[in-house]
């Protein structure tokens, strides 16, 4: 089965479980249903210049995250999060 229209979505993760953490947010549009029982989600998460992403950094620290989905009224938002940006800045200050 499939998702359409392909929902936009922002992946949002912390580099800490305690709290201290650096948060990260990043956009996906390659998300997928892949089961409902349990439900299961998939994103695509490619690597950068053969380097790991914060975000997938972050899920292999912290085994969590939060996928957000948006509506067009926070695309401009989206795009904002799709910046390179070091990993310690905090994407949602």
């Amino acid at each position: 089965s499939a998702v359409v229209p392909r929902p936009i979505g922002v992946l949002s993760t912390t580099s800490s479980k305690d709290g201290s953490g650096v948060v990260n947010c990043a956009p996906f549009s390659y998300t997928s249903l892949s089961a409902h029982d349990p439900p299961i989600v998939t994103h695509g998460i490619c690597l950068s210049n053969g380097k790991k992403k914060d975000t997938l950094r972050n899920i292999e620290a912290t085994g969590e995250w939060v996928y957000n989905v948006l509506t067009t009224s926070y695309l401009e938002d989206a795009n904002a999060c799709a910046a390179s940006l070091p990993m310690e800045v905090d994407e949602l200050k």
